[in-house]
C-alpha cells in the first residue's frame, strides 16, 4: 500500500507536468490564430492597437483563453500538491510543516529560471503586442516542459518509484534507540559515580585504620613513659651530682690558673 501511494505521488506529479506542456501548446496555438487573424485583416502590427477604431478590433473571442488557463490550473493542482505530498512522505512528521515551504522553494527556482529565459530571448518582446513573437516564447516553454518531462520520467520515476517512505515506526525506533544511548549514559555515569563512592569510602577506612594504630602507638608511649619516670628520676639526680662536682673542682682550680696567667703576662711585659 505505501508504494502504491508512492507510485500515486510521482503520477501527480507526472501528470502537472503534462497539463504544464499543453498549457504553453495550447498558448502557442492561440497566439498562431491570433497573429494569422492580424495578417488576414491588414492590421499594421507596429501601430498600438485602438480599441475605439473598429478596423483595429481582433474578431476573436476571450474563451480562447480558456483551454490554457484550465490546463495551468491543473498543474498548480497536480504537480504543485503531489511535490508538497512527496515531500511530507518522505520526511519526519517533525518536518513536515516545511513541505509548502519547499515545494515553494522548487517553484522559485523555475520562476528564476524562466525570467533568465526570458533575458536571452528577450528580442522576441516589443513595445506592441502584435509586433512580438510570443508564439516563440510559448513554444520554448513547451520544448523546455518536454525535456524537463523526460528527465523526470527516465531519472526520477526509477529512483523513487519503489523508495518506501519512513514510516512512524522507524521514526519511533529513533527515539527509542536515542532513549537507550541516553539510559545507557546515564547508567555508566551512575557506575562511575559507585566507583568514586567506593574508592573513597576505602580511603575512609585506611584512614580510620591509621588513625587507630597513631592511637594505639601514643597510648604505648604514653604507658612507656610513665614505666620509665623513677629510673628518669634517679639518672637526673646523679646528672645534678656530675654537674656539682665539676663546679667544685673548677672553683678550686681557678685561684691558681688566674695567678699563672698574671704570671705569663708580667713576663711577656
Amino acid at each position: 500500500m505505501k508504494t502504491e501511494n508512492q507510485q500515486h505521488r510521482l503520477d501527480k506529479i507526472a501528470a502537472g507536468m503534462v497539463c504544464s506542456i499543453l498549457c504553453c501548446i495550447a498558448a502557442w496555438q492561440v497566439e498562431v490564430h491570433r497573429l494569422l487573424l492580424i495578417k488576414k485583416k491588414g492590421i499594421d502590427p507596429s501601430k498600438p492597437s485602438n480599441p475605439n477604431d473598429p478596423n483595429q478590433i481582433i474578431p476573436m473571442s476571450t474563451f480562447w483563453l480558456l483551454p490554457q488557463f484550465n490546463l495551468l490550473g491543473l498543474m498548480d493542482a497536480l504537480a504543485v500538491e503531489g511535490l508538497q505530498e512527496f515531500v511530507d512522505n518522505h520526511v519526519t512528521k517533525s518536518m513536515k510543516s516545511y513541505g509548502k515551504l519547499f515545494s515553494d522553494c522548487v517553484l522559485g527556482f523555475g520562476n528564476i529560471f524562466s525570467m533568465r529565459c526570458i533575458l536571452l530571448i528577450r528580442t522576441w518582446f516589443k513595445d506592441v503586442i502584435n509586433n512580438s513573437h510570443l508564439d516563440r516564447y510559448f513554444l520554448a516553454l513547451a520544448m523546455l516542459g518536454l525535456v524537463f518531462f523526460c528527465i523526470y520520467v527516465f531519472c526520477v520515476l526509477p529512483k523513487y518509484a519503489h523508495m518506501e517512505a519512513p514510516s512512524e515506526d522507524l521514526e519511533l525506533e529513533d527515539v527509542l534507540e536515542d532513549g537507550v544511548r541516553d539510559l545507557t549514559e546515564s547508567k555508566d555515569v551512575l557506575e562511575d559515580g559507585v566507583r568514586d563512592l567506593t574508592e573513597a569510602e576505602n580511603v575512609l577506612e585506611d584512614g580510620v585504620r591509621d588513625l587507630t594504630e597513631t592511637e594505639d602507638l601514643l597510648e604505648d608511649g604514653v604507658r612507656d613513659l610513665t614505666e620509665s619516670l623513677p629510673s628518669r628520676r634517679n639518672s637526673s639526680s646523679f646528672q645534678w651530682r656530675k654537674v656539682l662536682t665539676v663546679i667544685s673542682v673548677a672553683r678550686h682550680l681557678y685561684p691558681p690558673l688566674k695567678k699563672g696567667q698574671q704570671h705569663s703576662r708580667l713576663k711577656s711585659e
